[in-house]
């Protein structure tokens, strides 16, 4: 497990896991800065009943990067966590 990966506690939905989303939830598009590291996109609205991959901490302790339809967002931590 990497560092950036470890930082997602146990009691939280671990990386890898794949979630249905039960309401519509806020995500920041999850962009290359150019240098290999993700930077931040536009806000949109995922809908309720999507599904998104875990992939690993986001930007703050209270998100996560997930993944759906091959694009990459950060959420809220506590938007996922028993979504399944």
């Amino acid at each position: 497990m990497t560092s950036d990966l470890a930082r997602i506690p146990e009691q939280y939905v671990t990386p890898g896991t794949t979630v249905v989303l039960r309401k519509d939830i806020a995500a920041i598009q999850a962009v290359g800065n150019g240098c290999g590291r993700p930077g931040m996109g536009v806000m949109l609205r995922l809908p309720r009943g999507l599904p998104v991959e875990v992939c690993g901490s986001g930007f703050s302790d209270q998100t996560v990067r997930v993944r759906t339809n091959g694009d990459s967002f950060f959420v809220l931590r506590r938007n996922v966590t028993g979504s399944t």
